[in-house]
């Protein structure tokens, strides 16, 4: 058992400092750190563009659609994908994902920006409860977002990063993917869609 690597943080895939960011494209520091969240923009919008597909479907009690899809990076981590209907237009949504997390997440302990970067690209950490005896799930995340999108849609991509301004909550969950999709689908009426793949560790 003690070969088994079944954690990133096991396997040294710990989060990466702002100005480690993006380079593997060609650069670090701010620039860097743009060009790392345009990628995963880009990838949102391609996969929205693309209807989501390659997704294998999993049935619900809930009013949502529940999918994943294998990654084949030697993980057994699955990218899930949820999507649902909400009464309210995208930007609306939007804001209700990006400032008002208490109030659709049950879970969510406290949150707050750590640092500001631009008008939408955020340090932002939030801690959430779970199940007794588990501890506090501690989230650092990257992010940033759209609202300029075709048709009215809007865009949010986060990641996992390391800060020096934030101190640790509890154990640091590792946020590898987090996208969300905001598009109109009738009057004052979205469909969101929530594509993640998070080491809870």
């Amino acid at each position: 058992m003690s070969r088994c690597r079944n954690s990133y943080q096991e396997q040294a895939l710990t989060p990466l400092r702002l100005e480690e960011l993006g380079a593997s494209s060609g650069g670090g520091g701010p620039m860097g750190c743009r060009t790392y969240l345009q990628d995963s923009l880009d990838a949102l919008l391609k996969e929205a563009k693309d209807k989501f597909k390659g997704y294998d479907s999993c049935s619900t009690p809930e009013l949502a659609e529940l999918a994943y899809k294998k990654v084949h990076d030697g993980s057994p981590l699955r990218l899930w994908k949820a999507s649902v209907e909400v009464p309210a237009g995208p930007e609306e949504v939007l804001t209700r994902v990006l400032r008002e997390q208490g109030r659709w997440d049950e879970d969510l302990m406290e949150s707050r920006v750590v640092e500001t970067l631009g008008d939408r690209t955020e340090v932002y950490q939030y801690t959430r409860n779970t199940m007794a005896p588990h501890p506090t799930r501690d989230h650092l995340v990257l992010r940033t977002w759209v609202t300029d999108l075709p048709k009215g849609a809007c865009a949010l991509v986060c990641t996992s990063v390391d800060h020096d301004g934030a101190a640790l909550l509890g154990v640091r969950a590792n946020v590898l993917t987090s996208r969300y999709f905001i598009e109109p689908c009738s009057s004052n009426k979205s469909r969101l869609t929530h594509i993640s793949r998070v080491d809870c560790r």
